[in-house]
Order: structure tokens, then C-alpha cells, then sequence
């Protein structure tokens, strides 16, 4: 009986709050003017497709931007980002291009030193003069003495046609090209 008692004013206590919370709520609109204006479409740049590598406690990591999924023949930026944890001298970077994919502008390579915290960046306009699957790298290597090195590699695998790029490789062959994928041994007949 006494838990009756105590429940009671509970429940009343949290309907009401309920009921509060329900009436602070805006009602929803019963028609649709037909005066609003059509939707623009928006002027935001298409989201860049990043591959990430690296573990946080290594010295030095690596990002790889690819500005959008190119198709064949259309230019993208391919940015590779390297961060020291520690001073990096006399480091490396590179972005790797597949054969059937060229630089139209930008360096693929740097050599020099970055301070501890900070980081370089890399910048070039590519073209895929191919279609097929392809690997695009971004590597930085630095000297950590006793002929060891410190680095990083990040990769964004793709495939491009004349039609569309997209992420990651196609099963289609496409073109005679394998852009570094290993070729798929024919089928054995039963």
C-alpha cells in the first residue's frame, strides 16, 4: 500500500512533464505555401575523397586528399599532408602515380626538414589517361639513424572510366590496364 502511495505522485508528476514537453513543441505546418521559393542548388565544392594512414604515436604521418573521383581525361588535385611529431630532417615525400595517371601541374616529390609539430604540404593536378582500377600513394620517409627510417604511406584505390570515377576497384574490366591490382586468373571450366 505504501508503494502504491509513493508511485502515485510519480507518475502524476511525470505525465505532466510529458504534457509540458509536448505542448512546448512547435505544431507542424498543415500546408505547404505556394509561394516559397525553389531550392538553389548549393555552391559547396564536392567533398574531397581523404585517405588517412598513420598511428598517432608514430614521429611522422601522412594524409592523402584526392579532390574528387575523376573521370578519364578530367583533372583533380591530389594533396599529400606530412606531420611531425618530433623534428623531421631530411625528409622525404612523394605521391605515387599508377602508370595510365600523369601530373599536369604540382611536384610529386619534396625533400627538407620539418620542425616538430609541424607539417608540409604537397600539391599537383592529375589526369587519368586510362581507365581501369588504379592506387594513388602518399609516402614520407625520415632518417632515424642507424639506417632505420620513420614513416608513413596512405592509399586511395579507385576506379575511373570515361562515365564516372568511384572509390575503390571495379570487378568490371574496364580497360587491359590493371593499374598495379593483380590480374584475376581466368575461370576453370568444370
Amino acid at each position: 500500500m505504501q508503494l502504491r502511495k509513493l508511485i502515485s505522485p510519480f507518475l502524476l508528476v511525470a505525465a505532466g512533464l510529458a504534457l509540458a514537453a509536448c505542448a512546448a513543441l512547435p505544431a507542424a505546418p498543415t500546408a505547404i505555401s505556394p509561394t516559397a521559393e525553389p531550392t538553389v542548388a548549393s555552391s559547396v565544392a564536392p567533398t574531397p575523397v581523404v585517405a588517412t594512414s598513420g598511428i598517432p604515436n608514430t614521429p611522422i604521418t601522412v594524409q592523402l586528399i584526392l579532390s574528387k573521383l575523376p573521370r578519364l581525361n578530367e583533372p583533380a588535385e591530389v594533396t599529400l599532408v606530412v606531420n611531425a611529431a618530433d623534428d623531421a630532417p631530411g625528409t622525404t615525400a612523394e605521391i605515387i602515380l599508377p602508370a595510365g595517371a600523369a601530373a599536369t601541374t604540382g611536384d610529386l616529390t619534396w625533400t627538407g626538414d620539418i620542425a616538430g609539430g609541424g607539417q608540409h604540404t604537397m600539391h599537383a593536378t592529375i589526369v587519368f589517361q586510362q581507365e581501369g582500377n588504379f592506387t594513388v600513394e602518399g609516402k614520407a620517409l625520415r632518417p632515424a639513424g642507424n639506417g632505420d627510417v620513420w614513416g608513413d604511406l596512405a592509399a586511395i584505390y579507385l576506379n575511373v572510366t570515361a562515365e564516372a570515377g568511384q572509390l575503390g576497384f571495379s570487378n568490371e574490366p574496364s580497360a587491359p590496364h590493371s593499374g598495379g591490382q593483380a590480374e584475376t586468373p581466368p575461370a576453370v571450366a568444370p
